[in-house]
């Protein structure tokens, strides 16, 4: 049985980082998803996230999927297969709602959701640090309130990580406390 965190949240929230701090601990697992999109040139830490494919690679493994997330308007696709997943340690796995929803299917893995909250404001002047040129996402798809009204039955699975003023250490001592008793290290 394979243990997973999904860490949810809004473009620029800190995801990535807050993951950053919870693979100090050699108990843990950062599943590195595929994508066929183009590496985020105002990103630094786009190829530590993704492994960077071509659409025929997809094509050619796709029947080994098993969860993903279409971008149709933007013509990429992300993807994890089980190879990414380590049997042995907690694997972190930082994916989108749509994603989520089709992973939380399957029944070798025991999966726990943080879901991280980040007022609109402080969002905003994170994302504008990252992406100065670009317009901050509504990201209405990364929102809690769709993720309740598409999975309304993981209310014990969720936990949400008001994230406002804190410091990523702050964050991965609330992430280790809600989850104690699933992470056991």
């Amino acid at each position: 049985m394979y243990k997973v965190i999904c860490i949810i949240g809004k473009s620029g929230v800190g995801k990535s980082t807050v993951v950053n701090e919870l693979i100090k601990n050699k108990n843990f697992h950062f599943i590195k998803s595929y994508t066929t999109r183009e590496v985020r040139k105002n990103d630094p830490e786009d190829i530590k996230t993704h492994t960077f494919v071509s659409k025929k690679f997809r094509d050619e493994t796709k029947n080994e999927i098993l969860a993903e997330y279409m971008n149709e308007q933007k013509g990429y696709c992300s993807w994890v297969d089980k190879t990414l997943f380590d049997e042995k340690k907690i694997n972190l796995f930082v994916i989108d709602i749509d994603a989520f929803i089709k992973l939380n299917k399957r029944k070798d893995m025991d999966i726990r959701v943080i879901y991280l909250q980040l007022s609109e404001l402080e969002r905003e002047k994170r994302y504008k640090n990252r992406n100065k040129e670009i317009k901050v996402p509504k990201d209405k798809h990364l929102s809690l309130e769709y993720l309740m009204v598409k999975q309304p039955e993981i209310n014990n699975k969720i936990t949400v990580i008001n994230i406002n003023k804190k410091t990523p250490s702050q964050i991965k001592d609330d992430v280790l406390k809600e989850l104690s008793d699933f992470i056991d290290v």
